[in-house]
């Protein structure tokens, strides 16, 4: 994602993130010199980037606004009609009890 954004960085920032993890006894075959100097040149490269730019947020957006306009509804369908949505939640709230549903008068 963050080197779709920034193509310049041609792979070296996953690489030095993968060889950068690597302890030195875990190293086969790998230069720990060449390891360094990747890890220093991408982080010279890296410094002035805004990685934030790189992560797209539309749909976090979009997710957040209908779930702020579901909660809302809600609210306002028990502010509004108080004793129609009053009887689900007690009826969730107390399940020991069984629910007759209206009419049946057994």
């Amino acid at each position: 994602m963050i080197e779709n954004t920034y193509p310049h960085l041609n792979n070296r920032l996953i690489s030095a993130v993968q060889l950068g993890r690597l302890k030195d006894n875990e190293l086969k075959g790998q230069s720990k010199e060449l390891i360094d100097a990747l890890l220093e040149k991408v982080d010279e490269e890296t410094a002035s980037l805004n990685f934030s730019r790189a992560v797209p947020t539309g749909r976090l957006i979009l997710s957040l606004k209908i779930a702020s306009g579901t909660v809302f509804l809600v609210l306002l369908t028990a502010i509004l009609f108080p004793f129609g949505i009053m009887g689900g939640f007690y009826r969730l709230a107390d399940y020991s009890r069984p629910y007759i549903p209206p009419g049946n008068n057994e």
